[in-house]
C-alpha cells in the first residue's frame, strides 16, 4: 500500500491530532484561568476602591458651620482613583474655628488610611494646643507625623484659625502649593505663605499670615486638583485665566455655595476628560457677610 495508507502513518496522524487536541485543550484552559483571575483582580480593586473611597468621605464634615457673620461652606470630588484629599471644621472655644485643607501622599486605601491617621492627629493637637495658634498647632502635628509616616509619604496642609470676633483668619500653609485665595473688591490675590510639608522633616516652624477680614470678603481654600487640572494640550488651570476671572464675578451677595460649585465646575470643564482625572478636587469657602 501507499504510504499514507499504511497503518502506522495512521495512527502517527491520529497521535498527532490527539497531542493537539491536549495542548489546545490545555491553553484554552490556562487562557480561561487567566480571565477568571484578572476579573477576580478587577473585583478586588473595584472593592478597594468603594471602601478607600467611603473612609476618605467619612473624614470630611457633615454640615456647614453655622457662625454669625459668615457663611461657610466646602467639598470634595474625588477622582477615578482615591487620593489623599480631605477637609475639616474644628471647633476652638466659642469665637474660633479651625478649618484644614488637606492633601496626603498615596493613593486608595494607602492615601485613604494616612488621611485618617493625619485627621485624627490633627483634631487631637488642635483641641490640646487649642489656645496657641496655628504655627503651634502644625507643627505638633508634623513632629507626630515625621514618627509615623514612612519615609516616602507626605502631607501638605493649610490650616487656619477663624476669629469670628476679631474677624480675622490666621493660617500656616505645610508645603500646600494651592495657596488660598482672597476676593475683594473685585480683586483676586494669591496668599502665599509657605512651610515644610508635614511628616518629612522634624523642628519645623511654620510662619502665619494673619487677614483682617472686610465686609464681603471671599477666602477660598483648595487642593492641587483644582490648579493642576489639565486639558487637552496638557495646560493646568492655574496657567490659565479661567480662575480669576470667575472670581471676579462674586458678588457681595454671592452665596458661599455657589461661589464653590461654579470653581468646581470651572475646573472640571477645563479638564480632558473627567474619567481620566487622577486628582482629587477639594475646595473650602470662607465668606465674610
Amino acid at each position: 500500500p501507499v504510504f499514507y495508507q499504511t497503518m502506522g502513518f495512521l495512527i502517527g496522524v491520529g497521535a498527532i491530532f490527539g497531542i493537539a487536541l491536549v495542548f489546545g485543550g490545555v491553553q484554552t484552559w490556562k487562557i480561561s484561568e487567566q480571565r477568571r483571575r484578572i476579573r477576580e483582580y478587577q473585583e478586588l480593586a473595584v472593592e478597594e476602591l468603594e471602601e478607600a473611597q467611603g473612609i476618605q468621605m467619612g473624614l470630611m464634615p457633615q454640615a456647614d458651620p453655622d457662625l454669625p457673620g459668615f457663611d461657610i461652606t466646602g467639598t470634595c470630588v474625588t477622582a477615578s482613583e482615591v487620593g489623599g484629599d480631605f477637609f475639616d471644621y474644628i471647633p476652638l472655644g466659642q469665637q474660633e474655628l479651625g478649618i484644614a485643607v488637606a492633601d496626603v501622599s498615596g493613593k486608595q486605601m494607602q492615601g485613604a488610611m494616612n488621611a485618617v491617621m493625619t485627621n485624627g492627629i490633627m483634631q487631637l493637637a488642635a483641641r490640646e494646643l487649642e489656645t496657641d495658634g496655628p504655627s503651634e498647632i502644625m507643627a505638633k502635628v508634623n513632629g507626630i507625623l515625621t514618627q509615623r509616616m514612612k519615609n516616602d509619604t507626605n502631607v501638605t496642609m493649610v490650616f487656619g484659625v477663624l476669629n469670628t470676633d476679631e474677624k480675622t483668619f490666621t493660617f500656616c500653609n505645610a508645603g500646600h502649593h494651592a495657596h488660598p485665595v482672597l476676593c475683594r473688591d473685585g480683586q483676586v490675590e494669591s496668599l502665599t505663605n509657605t512651610g515644610f510639608p508635614l511628616g518629612m522633616k522634624e523642628n519645623v516652624v511654620y510662619p502665619t499670615r494673619r487677614l483682617h477680614l472686610q465686609s464681603g470678603d471671599v477666602v477660598i481654600l483648595m487642593s492641587d486638583g483644582i490648579i493642576e487640572t489639565l486639558d487637552e494640550e496638557e495646560i493646568m488651570y492655574a496657567e490659565t485665566d479661567k480662575m480669576e476671572t470667575l472670581l471676579k464675578t462674586v458678588k457681595a451677595d454671592t452665596p458661599a455655595i455657589q461661589i464653590q460649585d461654579q470653581l468646581v465646575e470651572d475646573a472640571i470643564q477645563h479638564g480632558a476628560d473627567e474619567t481620566l482625572r487622577d486628582d482629587d478636587i477639594t475646595v473650602v469657602v470662607i465668606k465674610m457677610n
